[in-house]
């Protein structure tokens, strides 16, 4: 049994994102999201008290916007965004969002900048990688 639950603290944690329908629509437009018009799946903090909706395009994983919900957990769907980009080949961006977590995403690798498109919005991406390729799709315009 010692074994067992070992095994079990160390194995990690299994995340697995939401599908993006009308439930989790309302759940986002409840805790205080704008979600967008379509988006692949949300992922929603440990607690489900926080979420945000994201896109998948080719090893680039976009998250809308900051997490909407309690502070806490959605520091927490901060970090699970990256975990899950990670365990699926994917970089993490986050597009359109506020100053209130730019020192989150710092902490989780990614560059925070202005984001042109809207004046007191910022990009986190990995700059180096994936800024040009965001500008080029409209990426920043889509969120």
């Amino acid at each position: 049994l010692l074994l067992f639950g070992t095994v079990r603290l160390l194995r990690p944690a299994r995340i697995r994102p939401a599908p993006f329908d009308e439930a989790a629509r309302a759940r986002l437009r409840a805790l205080g999201a704008s979600p967008p018009a379509q988006a692949d799946g949300v992922l929603w903090g440990e607690a489900g008290r926080a979420g945000f909706a994201f896109t998948r395009r080719d090893g680039l994983w976009i998250a809308h916007g900051d997490p909407a919900g309690e502070r806490r957990d959605a520091i927490n769907a901060i970090w699970r965004f990256r975990d899950l980009c990670e365990r699926h080949g994917a970089r993490p961006a986050f597009l359109g969002v506020g100053p209130e977590y730019l020192r989150i995403y710092a902490d989780t690798g990614l560059e925070t900048l202005p984001d042109p498109a809207r004046p007191g919005r910022f990009l986190a991406c990995d700059a180096r990688r994936d800024l040009a390729r965001l500008s080029r799709e409209g990426a920043a315009d889509s969120c």
